[in-house]
């Protein structure tokens, strides 16, 4: 007796990124039934989400990612949301389009402002997924960057990072850092804002309002997202991880860092940063920091710092997450379907562990 065909070929896809994605909803709803998920996953309150599960016979399972930035910077965005889109409505009309909607944000802050700020998602059961990590440090990269830098394995490198935005703090830590008598380098992996900016203009900003004309300590380097390499090396020669950010979703710079055993002194602040684990070195921003208060901030995160490895690994490494995903999407599939499930979640898709890390 022949096999009986396969209704689905792997457990999930992925189309969070809608909002930005240039393909049309045709163009995906073929690709869907190509790949043929059993789970969908959308993303934050983007209008095409609706418009693409419209084109989708009713009863599709779909994972639904929240994500809340926080509060604490003005003016800042607190969730992604469609232009002239009421976040309510669109509730309203996701949970009426005939499809099994499991919402899931990665921190219980995250939830916390999103029900708050969306009350009509206090009816809904918002579960939490955390991001899993799934990077590899390089420590053989550690003595070639620094070298490339003029620096020796004894030399003190402070590294900070992120996009150029004004909320994420970069700017504070690099015109601080060049106001300290700090006996060290500070190497910052940065994401331009806009095309506008290139690394001589922010250099020359920055010295601007440090008011210095000597930037010799600062090294700065314009990259993208998902540099893997590079980000390896980057969290392996520096020793000491600064995160200003006062908005996040999670804060996947200290999340990489605290990970991979990198001493952090973090920004507290109403987001995803400060609830990534217990004990993280929290300090009250950068611009009064004084000399001797980042040094004992230093100390302290050299001396927290494999503990907070060991509790990463424990909470966020990608087998552990994976297995909270699988836990989390058997409870909404239905009885009739659990042994094509159970053998879908057993093929180990890159694509399904790449949406857990993003």
């Amino acid at each position: 007796m022949s096999a009986r065909p396969r209704i689905w070929e792997r457990l999930a896809s992925s189309y969070d990124d809608l909002e930005w994605n240039r393909r049309t909803d045709q163009e995906i709803y073929l690709e869907i039934q190509r790949q043929r998920p059993m789970w969908l996953r959308i993303g934050n309150f983007y209008r095409r989400n609706l418009s693409l599960l419209r084109m989708l016979p009713p009863g599709q399972l779909v994972l639904w990612k929240l994500e809340h930035f926080g509060d604490d910077a003005a003016n800042a965005v607190r969730m992604l949301i469609s232009s002239g889109l009421q976040p309510e409505s669109f509730v309203a009309e996701l949970f009426a389009s005939g499809h099994t909607i499991v919402p899931y944000t990665f921190t219980t802050t995250g939830r916390d402002n999103l029900v708050r700020d969306v009350p009509l998602l206090r009816t809904m059961d918002i579960q939490i997924l955390p991001l899993a990590h799934n990077m590899l440090i390089r420590r053989a990269g550690r003595t070639e960057l620094r070298a490339s830098l003029g620096l020796g394995e004894d030399d003190i490198l402070v590294g900070a990072g992120g996009r150029l935005f004004p909320e994420k703090g970069i700017d504070e830590i690099a015109t601080w850092f060049l106001r300290q008598r700090i006996d060290a380098h500070l190497l910052c992996s940065a994401i331009p804002a806009d095309d506008r900016q290139s690394v001589e203009s922010v250099r020359i900003d920055w010295q601007t309002r440090s008011g210095t004309s000597d930037s010799a300590r600062l090294h700065l380097r314009f990259g993208h997202y998902d540099q893997p390499d590079w980000m390896s090396s980057f969290y392996a020669a520096i020793d000491v991880m600064l995160v200003n950010s006062m908005t996040d979703s999670w804060g996947r710079m200290a999340s990489e860092a605290i990970t991979l055993g990198v001493p952090a002194i973090v920004r507290r602040a109403d987001c995803g940063t400060n609830e990534l684990a217990p004990n993280v070195v929290l300090v009250n921003g950068f611009e009064q920091l004084s000399t001797a208060e980042f040094a004992a901030a230093f100390d302290q995160a050299r001396k927290r710092a494999s503990r907070l490895q060991e509790y990463m690994a424990a909470h966020y490494d990608i087998s552990v997450v994976r297995r909270q995903f699988h836990e989390l999407l058997r409870e909404y599939v239905p009885a009739s379907h659990r042994a094509e499930f159970i053998d879908l979640a057993a093929e180990l898709h890159p694509s399904v562990d790449r949406m857990l890390t993003f």
